[in-house]
């Protein structure tokens, strides 16, 4: 036994039918697939036996179920609530990593980090590790700065000490 298959006009003539049921053509294809159902009459057959079975099937009293359908709900990995804390853990982990690797220079070092060799000096004659402890060091000045300019917004004055 062998399937013979239709020709590509058929099949999309019938796709075509079976969308025209739900209304879902638009002019166009409606306007191809009555012109090609006006050639072919094997579409025409199949377009008037789907449209005889769509109208028994829609006219057919609903049946009542002997249970109900349940539907589970698959766990989640993470709950949607926690993903804005995960993301912005993520970014200030990401933040602070760019940020310690952009506070060393590490162009013009070869072998072992800069900071690792012990004497290792800069053109002005500071060590490295010095230069990461004076750095350490405006860093936290310039977050009190910060901070005590905040406090005193605040409260509408100055704030000592």
């Amino acid at each position: 036994m062998s399937a013979v298959r239709p020709h590509p006009d058929c099949t999309r003539a019938r796709e075509w039918a079976s969308l025209d049921l739900d209304g879902e053509l638009s002019d166009f294809e409606r306007f191809l697939l009555d012109a090609h159902i006006a050639t072919c009459s094997d579409c025409h057959d199949f377009r008037v036996s789907i449209a005889g079975f769509a109208a028994d099937l829609r006219a057919a009293p609903l049946e009542q179920l002997e249970r109900p359908v349940v539907v589970r709900r698959r766990r989640r990995a993470m709950p949607v609530r926690r993903l804005p804390a995960a993301a912005a853990a993520l970014a200030v982990a990401v933040v602070g990593l760019g940020s310690l690797l952009a506070s060393f220079d590490l162009r013009n070092v070869s072998g072992p980090a800069a900071w690792e060799r012990p004497g290792a000096v800069d053109t002005r004659g500071t060590s490295l590790l010095q230069q990461a402890g004076i750095q350490r060091r405006q860093i936290m000045i310039h977050r009190r700065q910060v901070a005590s300019s905040r406090r005193s917004d605040l409260r509408g004055g100055p704030v000592l000490g």
